[in-house]
């Protein structure tokens, strides 16, 4: 049996005495620990982003970002997550300015078949922020009243890329030309997701309303709509359910995507934060196109994108 201890009443577990470098002898065991947590820590991994790339695949199979801007130039299914850009380049004109500071979200809600999972490797770490919060979205959706439960339950959320759009572009690396085609507006249509979603392995209900994507209730688009939006936001982000994870060097965390959503503090212009990120692929549908047509013709302009790359 795997040994673990809490990381936090909010969630998650650190997992002690692995070696994520070597070729695991209880695969399964981590699994598990996965499907049962869903937030995973793993401390002073001797890592590589060969050794990451290998680690991720315990989990799932990993993808090549779509948002290709921070892919790794030698190891494409890596992510660079750096304040001074994919390619070290990048410097804060300001440097108390907050770098990669990025709202409550989950991983690719803006496509209708989201990531599976995120891992994430600490390489080097600032003297404060650059933290990465998690909120469990199971344990949110258990503690809700049952009055706001009854008036949630059959409703859908409007994700939005549109909506975003302010929050991402702050990262550095959308500062550039290559990086601005990413933030068109038209790349990804609205989609509808429901609000209260069975997690497609455990069977558990989760509150899907992560405040970076979420935009309207698709049954109520008024004011009662609005209200009620904000209502399931803030109840999702009261203290208990929230956990900030200080990184250490060469940690190692993978978190559930299709359970927890998660939010990067930023960090200051002045240092250096870098850390190394890997998704899983996800697979079942989950968000709906509120317009086909729109849909379509983002899929034709994505598809020539990727032809011409």
């Amino acid at each position: 049996m795997t040994a673990t201890k809490p990381l936090s009443p909010a969630g998650g577990v650190e997992v002690l005495d692995i070696d994520l470098s070597a070729p695991p002898t209880n695969a399964g065991d981590l699994v598990d620990l996965f499907a049962q947590h869903g937030l995973l820590l793993f401390r002073d991994q001797p890592m590589t982003k060969p050794v990451l790339l290998a680690a991720s695949r315990i989990f799932g199979e990993p993808l090549v970002h779509l948002l290709g801007q921070n892919n790794d130039r030698e190891v494409p299914e890596v992510a660079v997550v750096s304040t001074r850009g994919r390619d070290g380049d990048f410097e804060a004109k300001d440097p108390d300015e907050l770098i990669g500071r990025i709202e409550w979200h989950t991983d690719q809600a803006y496509t209708p078949s989201p990531n599976r999972a995120t891992m994430m490797w600490a390489v080097e770490l600032p003297p404060e922020g650059g933290q990465t919060g998690f909120v469990d979205r199971e344990k949110v959706y258990e503690a809700l009243p049952a009055s706001l439960r009854d008036r949630i339950e059959g409703l859908h959320v409007v994700q939005s890329w549109r909506k975003a759009q302010a929050e991402i572009a702050k990262n550095p690396n959308y500062a550039t030309d290559e990086g601005a085609k990413m933030l068109q507006l038209d790349r990804f249509p609205d989609l509808s997701y429901e609000l209260v979603q069975r997690h497609p392995v455990t069977g558990r209900k989760v509150l899907h309303a992560p405040p970076m994507w979420s935009s309207a209730i698709v049954e109520l688009p008024g004011e009662e709509g609005a209200a009620l939006l904000e209502e399931v936001m803030a109840f999702s982000l009261e203290p208990r359910f929230v956990y900030w994870h200080k990184y250490r060097p060469n940690d190692v965390v993978i978190w559930d995507n299709w359970r927890f959503m998660h939010a990067a503090s930023g960090t200051k212009g002045r240092y250096n934060r870098l850390m190394y990120r890997t998704v899983l692929k996800g697979g079942p549908v989950m968000g709906i196109p509120l317009n086909p047509t729109e849909a379509e013709a983002a899929e034709r302009r994505y598809r020539m994108a990727t032809q011409s790359a």
